[in-house]
């Protein structure tokens, strides 16, 4: 049995764990339709599947049109994957939260901006006037470096971007749910 996860999005990544989960494999989320459809369905089987179930907001200050795109993609993905569901066997999935599989691996949740505070904004069309800045929170680039830290503890001898350790998380974190489940059932992962 294979454990994957994906973190679906244009940073993004597949993971690949292998029953015995030593190694994980790791593949940047293809750019392309045509490439993304050749991963989903190469992936190896019997396996099970997880996917990042992520919300609607792709963040403040984002336009629509990014938030459409990566709507389309994540679309793309759940189709492609019940397809190699519906077409090969031994194939499950499902969708797991990011706050679902963080807390099952004891990760602190991200720390955010702990207070608001007024400064002089030093540059750009707003130079010399003041703004809001927060201030006390961890930046996107921290948080995902925190997170890659996580993966690394748990395969120290791998080596991935930090923004593919989600997607490593994941699939480790499918490895033990997913084993663990089978092992109550009665059966093998």
């Amino acid at each position: 049995m294979y454990f994957i996860g994906i973190d679906p999005g244009e940073s993004g990544a597949i993971c690949i764990l292998d029953r015995h989960g030593c190694s994980p494999l790791v593949h940047a989320m293809p750019g392309d339709i045509d490439s993304l459809f050749k991963a989903i369905m190469g992936l190896p089987t019997p396996c099970f599947i997880e996917m990042e179930k992520v919300s609607g907001f792709a963040g403040a200050g984002r336009p629509g049109s990014r938030m459409f795109t990566f709507g389309a993609g994540y679309g793309r993905l759940q189709a492609f994957i019940v397809a190699k569901a519906k077409i090969q066997t031994g194939v499950r999935h499902g969708e797991v939260t990011p706050q679902t599989w963080q807390k099952s691996l004891g990760i602190p949740r991200r720390r955010k901006h702990a207070q608001t505070v007024q400064a002089i904004c030093q540059r750009g069309k707003r130079k010399g006037q003041m703004i809001d800045k927060k201030i006390g929170g961890e930046t996107d680039s921290e948080w995902k470096g925190r997170l890659r830290s996580e993966a690394v503890k748990l395969f120290p001898s791998s080596e991935f971007h930090k923004d593919h350790a989600d997607a490593v998380l994941i699939a480790y974190y499918c490895s033990v749910t997913k084993a663990a489940e089978a092992i109550l059932r009665g059966g093998d992962a």
